[in-house]
């Protein structure tokens, strides 16, 4: 049979303070069951790899060895008891499944007024809240309510009017249900589209039925209806490239979470998600007045009334933070600015390593290392690269890969490192050829690089950088060319060839100066 790896991967995906809990709450358990468990549960955490021999063998002295699977299932449950109780009431779902059962226990006893209360106050949080499937139950219950007092005057009544009430909770939860199909659809269009090179365009994924259901507000029946359609609009315009339109159902959707706080208290996964994807289209489009009122509000989500944060999210919170920061001030060409914050950005990415995400952490190291590109620092910027490409997860993200190889050529070409130029080239060179998609820039920088390096004539490599400055304009029509191009600033960095100036000084001379940009 196959050993499963359940409880380790349950560990493992346990944060600080939750393993901190278990353990509480375990210490007030009775007997050797007590600590079987916590030495198994300490054991395990200490694992890289999950080996159930080498904690039979551990363990080979104790007599609960005997029947190890009893004892791992034995802790399974005590762990999902232990998040169960830690978690507990921090969501109005919690909330009403408490409210719900401790109600039927009063009933059961009779205490008639005293459960009608509780129904009472989880029938408001329901509402309130627009969870619909609650709101049926709640409607049963009040009937067995009535009926376990033989008020049959009052159930007559709550029929009739519970019937009308109970078809309009369907209709606005099959509403509900039809905005998840939409965005089933779309997710589903994004999936095939990673895989599926001759898939439909994206604008034949809603028939005309779909575009009327999310063309207005008002069709939206509840706010998680009109939540689904404002990403479902911003994601289809994100895809059909109008950015724009994009963008304006970003700013509604963080509009209307703001507006009804209450309503996703303890669900700050939510707030944070729309937050993060207006930042970055904002930053996408230049509206950096707006990046900066956006940033300012993710971090305030660290303070907020509205939400208690577990280390979960404080981390995906800073992180977040520290990469719009690193995107902000490099795109505004705020050096100074970046330069002031790196030491801290740093101190939180070596505190946060082991716990921050493989893809947030190349992200976060691939614009250190450009920082010290534009900042000029070579030799800082050539040691920020290596250390991704030494990364075996940066294959995971060819985007990145791609990007950090051309700068990091263009850095050991400052550094006037030739031998490894020539050898870098061509690694580069058998890279783009297996990358699924090629950008042609990619290869004119290499082409040019190759010639420049057995050029020793100033001007002859003066009118080498022109060419080269020429063919790249030539691609600034097309709008995946333009925009590598102008992330990683190479138009920049040719005129500083050409002209025999700083580098630096032409990016700082081009700071955008967000305070003088109009609201």
């Amino acid at each position: 049979m196959k050993i499963s790896d359940d409880l380790f991967q349950l560990i493992k995906a346990l944060e600080r303070s939750e393993k901190r809990y278990f353990k509480i709450t375990m210490s007030m358990t009775a007997g050797n069951l007590k600590q079987n468990q916590i030495d198994l549960f300490d054991a395990i955490d200490k694992m890289e790899v999950y080996d159930e021999e080498k904690l039979k063998k551990k363990f080979s002295k104790r007599a609960f060895v005997k029947q190890f699977h009893v004892t791992k299932n034995r802790l399974y449950k005590s762990i999902l008891k232990s998040l169960d109780s830690y978690y507990s009431e921090q969501t109005p779902e919690d909330q009403l499944n408490h409210l719900l059962h401790q109600a039927e226990i009063l009933l059961d006893k009779n205490l008639f007024t005293q459960s009608k209360k509780l129904l009472d106050r989880a029938k408001k949080i329901a509402t309130d809240q627009e969870l619909f499937l609650y709101l049926l139950q709640i409607q049963v219950k009040e009937v067995q309510f009535f009926v376990e007092r033989y008020n049959y005057e009052k159930l007559r009544l709550h029929a009739s009017e519970g019937y009308e009430r109970g078809l309009d909770i369907l209709d606005r939860y099959k509403n509900l249900m039809e905005m998840n199909r939409l965005s089933s659809k779309i997710s589903e269009y994004i999936s095939r589209k990673r895989t599926d090179s001759n898939i439909a365009s994206v604008t034949q994924i809603f028939t005309e039925d779909d575009k009327a259901l999310l063309s207005d507000e008002k069709k939206a029946l509840s706010f998680d209806a009109l939540n689904r359609m404002l990403i479902i609009n911003s994601v289809y315009y994100r895809l059909t490239g109008e950015l724009e339109k994009s963008m304006k159902f970003r700013e509604r959707l963080v509009e209307l979470l703001e507006d009804n706080m209450e309503k996703i208290q303890g669900k700050p996964k939510v707030y944070i998600s729309a937050l993060n994807n207006l930042l970055g289209i904002q930053v996408q489009l230049s509206h950096y007045k707006a990046t900066e009122s956006t940033l300012n509000k993710l971090q305030d989500i660290l303070n907020s009334k509205y939400f208690k944060l577990n280390e979960k999210y404080t981390l995906d919170i800073i992180v977040r933070v520290i990469t719009g920061q690193l995107t902000y001030y490099t795109n505004t060409k705020q050096l100074d600015k970046l330069k002031e914050l790196l030491p801290g950005i740093k101190e939180q990415l070596y505190q946060y390593d082991e716990f921050i995400n493989f893809n947030h952490k190349l992200v976060i190291q691939y614009y250190i290392g450009f920082f010290y590109f534009c900042n000029e620092e070579w030799s800082m910027a050539m040691e920020w690269f290596r250390k991704l490409l030494d990364d075996p997860k940066i294959d995971l993200r060819e985007d990145i890969m791609a990007h950090v190889k051309v700068l990091n050529l263009i850095t050991i070409y400052e550094l006037g490192y030739n031998s490894l130029l020539e050898s870098s080239i061509k690694s580069t060179y058998r890279f783009i050829r297996k990358k699924k998609f090629e950008f042609k820039f990619e290869n004119l920088i290499l082409r040019f690089l190759k010639r420049g390096l057995f050029m020793h004539d100033k001007e002859e490599l003066k009118e080498l950088f022109m060419k080269l400055k020429d063919e790249l304009m030539k691609l600034m029509d097309e709008t995946s060319e333009r925009e590598a191009i102008s992330t990683l600033n190479l138009t920049y960095w040719l005129d500083s060839q050409i002209q025999g100036v700083s580098f630096k000084s032409l990016l700082v001379k081009d700071q955008i100066k967000v305070e003088e940009l109009p609201n």
